[in-house]
């Protein structure tokens, strides 16, 4: 279970300031973006996690709905970068 005073401190633990205020966006449509997870074999959580990105919410977001960690978050959202489906702004 994630601890709960991870969402209340502004600086998360490892993270670079400011990061955990970035809020990832498609960078192709649903359809292709799909196939792309699909045939890059990458798991049920990056595919929940794409659905969850909307360009407004953050990675601290993203924790919250999806009931995971800093790490394994951002090391999602980076595989999902390198998939070229969506791009995390500096």
């Amino acid at each position: 279970m994630t601890d709960p005073a991870l969402f209340s401190n502004p600086v998360l633990p490892g993270a670079i300031a400011g990061q955990g205020t970035a809020a990832p966006y498609h960078t192709r449509q649903l359809v292709s973006a799909l196939q792309i997870i699909d045939h890059l074999g990458l798991s049920r959580t990056h595919r929940q996690v794409f659905l969850l990105i909307d360009g407004h919410r953050t990675i601290v977001e993203l924790m919250r709905l999806t009931g995971r960690g800093y790490d394994e978050i951002t090391s999602i959202l980076h595989e999902l970068e390198h998939a070229t489906v969506i791009r995390i702004p500096n």
